[in-house]
């Protein structure tokens, strides 16, 4: 076998391998926008029922909103996102002394805990 048998030989295995590689590159881009995606869908649908409201349309509990203000915490990559979202003053917009007595202090609590992270 000489040298340029050797070479047709493989150009054809080559190019099968290159290809493959080249759709598994494609393939972990595309999860890992996917995996992003679904990341700022789930920020935003917690910053949703924090603000009172289920993405479905009714309203968000007490414990709903507190407890999505603590998941928030498991998204460190979106805190610009929460803290602009979540820093307000909320005595203007609610008028509910629930909310302002049991759910604006965990919102607190959470956006300078964000917000000390940054610095």
């Amino acid at each position: 076998m000489n040298w340029s048998e050797l070479v047709s030989d493989l150009v054809p295995v080559v190019a099968i391998i290159g290809a493959g590689f080249f759709a598994l590159l494609r393939w972990i881009d595309l999860r890992r926008r996917e995996v992003a995606d679904d990341e700022f869908e789930k920020v935003f649908r917690l910053i949703m029922i924090v603000t009172g409201q289920h993405p479905g349309g009714a309203g968000a509990r007490i414990v709903d909103q507190i407890a999505a203000v603590w998941m928030l915490k498991k998204f460190p990559k979106y805190s610009d996102v929460i803290v602009r979202s979540l820093d307000i003053d909320y005595t203007a917009v609610v008028s509910s002394p629930t909310f302002n007595s049991h759910v604006e202090p965990h919102i607190r609590q959470l956006v300078e805990e964000l917000k000390n992270r940054k610095s």
